[in-house]
This record gives C-alpha cells, structure tokens and sequence, in this order.
C-alpha cells in the first residue's frame, strides 16, 4: 500500500508539474496575445484618425466640379498635339479647368481686344450671324441642368472619330 501511495503521490506530482508548464505556457502566450491586441488597437486608432482626416480634407474638396483625374487631363494634352494643336480640344481643356479669361487670352484662345476690335462682336451680333463660319456655342458649365463632363468628352470623341473616318487606339 505504501508502493501504491508513492506511485500516486509521484503522479500526482507528475501531473501538477505538467499543470504548471501548461499553466505557464498559457500565461506566456496570454501576455503575447495582450501585446497584439494592444499593438492593433493602436494601428486601429491611427488609422481611424487618418480615416477621419482624409473625410475631412474630403468634404472640404468644396464639389465634385474641382476634382479633375490627371490622366483624362495628359489623355487631353496628347490628343491636342496629335491633332496639330487642335483649337476644340485646347477649348475643352479650358472650360474643364475653367480657365479666366487672362489664362485663355495666354494660351491663345482669346485675343486682347482694343479700342473698336472690342466692340467688334457686338457689331456682328447686331448684323446677323455669318452662316459660312459657324462658331460653335460654348455650354454654360455655370448651369446646373448643363451636360456632364462625361456627356462632353464622348460627343468629343465622338466628333473627333467622325471626322477621321477611323478611330486610333490611345
């Protein structure tokens, strides 16, 4: 019976150490698992901060009208010098990053009128239209009821494969 008792006593013992390296072990992967979620929350709450900025600066963009993709842009700028510097597309990219009339004037698009030359359209205006030169009549981008920027550039292109018979690959 003694045998018996000092077997169960050393199993016993076995078995608690085997309980403690367990327990201890545990405690170790505890505190390693704290460390993460302590380390992930705060990459939570940055990211959420930065989440928040870029709301902010988001919402103070004022509208959508502001915002313009650079590569339709660069698109616009290529398509300008392959056509000979085309006045029509020269005119879009004007009207899309709304240009004043000094930049026009810079670019070539209005000429500085003087003197008589100023009243000059007024004086056509008052005569009748000129039906051989049509000039073609610049939307109202002010109106909200105005044709998108999307609706503008595919009567662009539009026109522009209409005119070259055959479409070339951008």
């Amino acid at each position: 019976m003694a045998a018996q008792n000092t077997k169960a006593a050393e199993e016993a013992e076995a078995r608690v150490r085997d309980l403690q390296a367990q327990f201890t072990a545990t405690r170790t992967e505890l505190t390693h698992r704290e460390k993460q979620i302590l380390h992930l929350s705060e990459q939570v709450a940055l990211l959420h901060r930065n989440l928040e900025e870029s709301m902010a600066r988001f919402q103070n963009a004022a509208d959508e009208e502001n915002m313009v993709d650079r590569r339709v842009i660069s698109q616009m700028i290529i398509r300008y010098f392959e056509k000979g510097s085309s006045r029509e597309v020269l005119d879009l990219i004007a009207r899309i990053l709304q240009f004043s009339d000094e930049d026009k004037m810079k670019v070539g698009l209005v000429r500085k009128k003087s003197g008589w030359a100023s009243l000059l359209p007024a004086i056509v205006r008052l005569g009748g239209t000129n039906d051989s030169h049509p000039t073609p009549a610049l939307p109202d981008l002010s109106n909200p009821n105005h044709p998108g920027f999307l609706d503008m550039w595919t009567e662009f292109l539009l026109r522009e494969s209409g005119q070259n018979g055959t479409t070339t690959a951008s």
